[in-house]
């Protein structure tokens, strides 16, 4: 059956395209639309100047970066980072996407659990490091335990 063969290799080379994938997406993307707005107004001026302000490597923006405590402080959803790289390709700032592409793919193999490939919801918000991808958390006092998204 036609399926059965599909069904394999896809299995065994999903990273493999899910690489392809990213960098076809993120870094050899067509000629960028320009931002019509004047750049510290324009979405494309925040998120350079997030990203700016990191320190140097892969890393994940916040997804709610005014929080200051609580579930979402220091939270980075992979689809907010997703469409921010994205977007920043569009603003012909692919130096600034690629280094939020890298995070997603150093996660892949990075995760603390899981090692096929999987992604989580959300990390942790910053440049990523040695060591297993931090997740977002916060302090439960009522329960006194730590809970991680």
């Amino acid at each position: 059956m036609l399926l059965e063969p599909f069904t394999y290799y896809f299995y065994h080379y999903r990273r493999l395209l899910f690489h392809i994938w990213v960098v076809t997406t993120f870094i050899t993307a067509a000629a960028p639309l320009q931002a019509l707005a004047t750049p510290k107004a324009s979405a494309c001026g925040y998120l350079a100047g997030l990203i700016d302000n990191a320190p140097p490597g892969p890393l994940f923006l916040p997804s709610y970066p005014t929080v200051e405590s609580g579930p979402l402080h220091g939270a980075a959803y992979l689809y907010d980072n997703a469409v921010a790289a994205i977007a920043l390709v569009g603003c012909g700032e692919r130096d600034k996407a690629y280094r939020i592409g890298a995070a997603i793919l150093w996660a892949i193999d990075n995760d603390r659990t899981w090692h096929d490939g999987r992604l989580r919801n959300a990390y942790a918000a910053g440049v990523v490091a040695n060591g297993s991808a931090k997740l977002p958390g916060w302090w439960d006092n009522t329960h006194t335990d730590s809970i991680a998204d």
